[in-house]
């Protein structure tokens, strides 16, 4: 910078120092600005720093949280599922023909309660629908063998077939007939559901005496549903029509058709015509009396064993 001549020293040396001041000045604000800036970008870096952190922090608490819930909620459950079914499977597949019957009838069961916590049934019986034809075959076949157990059980499958169990179509004829087998074999229960069978007419033609004589059977060999049921017989009273035969009747009033008249006579002191004439009568035979005392004796017989329904029935008469 280049000064006039012209200026005294005096001057000069305050235009240096006026110079020199700006100088300063300039610097200082400069580095301020600078220090400024600097601050600003470590200011910057530092948030940068915190939400890179938050970020990781987020993207670890919700891998968390996903891989918690997959552990518990699909993992967990798989594996609990995964050793259920590896286990009902080795009985399934055991050697005891016993085990090996019994957990045939499982499979073919939809109402069946596994018992495995926190496993629903559900799914173990959608696992297991790879066994359910081979578990019906090995009933089917101890049915045929002469097993009296798997005979009645051979019915109460046909029976319930569209309710409670897989696989098979609801056949009442079926089911009669393999109760029948059981029956033959001394099984009580098939006793009772025979019986009832006869009563109702499923499965076979209804027929009261066979329907009283298994319920009895079954009732005096001890099991409970037959008592029930046989006691129910005599709060309704059963009798049977045996045929039919011809009584002589006679009234005043002319309405017998005319093949059933005897005679037809004037009555002069009544003033009016006698008709007599033959009236078919039905005969009957009671097979089961109505007696209230003996129907309580073997609902108490039942409900003794636990069954409920004859607990009712009690309950209602009392």
């Amino acid at each position: 910078m280049e000064i006039d001549v012209n200026l005294n020293n005096k001057q000069k040396h305050w235009v240096l120092v006026i110079i020199d001041k700006c100088k300063t000045g300039l610097s200082a604000i400069f580095s301020f600005i600078w220090n400024c800036i600097k601050a600003i970008g470590r200011f910057i870096k530092r948030i940068w720093k915190i939400l890179v952190g938050l970020a990781a922090l987020a993207i670890f608490i919700v891998a968390a949280a996903w891989g918690y819930d997959y552990y518990t909620n699909e993992y967990i459950p798989q594996k609990k599922l995964d050793t259920a079914i590896e286990e009902i499977t080795s009985n399934i597949n055991s050697k005891n023909d016993s085990i090996k019957a019994q957990y045939a009838l499982f499979v073919l069961d939809k109402k069946h309660q596994w018992g495995y916590e926190d496993v629903s049934d559900a799914d173990i019986s959608s696992r297991l629908a790879e066994f359910r034809e081979s578990s019906f075959k090995l009933i089917e076949s101890k049915a045929y063998s002469g097993d009296a157990k798997w005979q009645f059980t051979l019915g109460q499958i046909y029976r319930w077939a569209d309710e409670q169990f897989y696989l098979v179509q609801q056949d009442f004829t079926k089911a009669a007939y393999w109760w029948n087998e059981a029956a033959s074999n001394n099984y009580i229960q098939a006793y009772n559901n025979l019986g009832i069978a006869y009563k109702e007419g499923e499965g076979v033609k209804v027929d009261l005496r066979k329907a009283v004589e298994y319920l009895k059977k079954g009732a005096e060999a001890g099991e409970e549903w037959a008592q029930r049921n046989y006691g129910d017989l005599f709060m309704e009273g059963i009798r049977i029509k045996t045929g039919s035969h011809k009584v002589v009747r006679s009234t005043k009033e002319y309405y017998a058709d005319d093949d059933n008249v005897i005679s037809k006579t004037y009555d002069y002191k009544s003033m009016d015509f006698v008709t007599r004439y033959y009236e078919e009568v039905d005969d009957y035979e009671t097979l089961i009396p109505k007696d209230i005392e003996q129907a309580k004796y073997w609902w108490k017989k039942s409900a003794a064993q636990g069954n409920e329904a004859a607990k009712e029935r009690l309950q209602k008469i009392y």
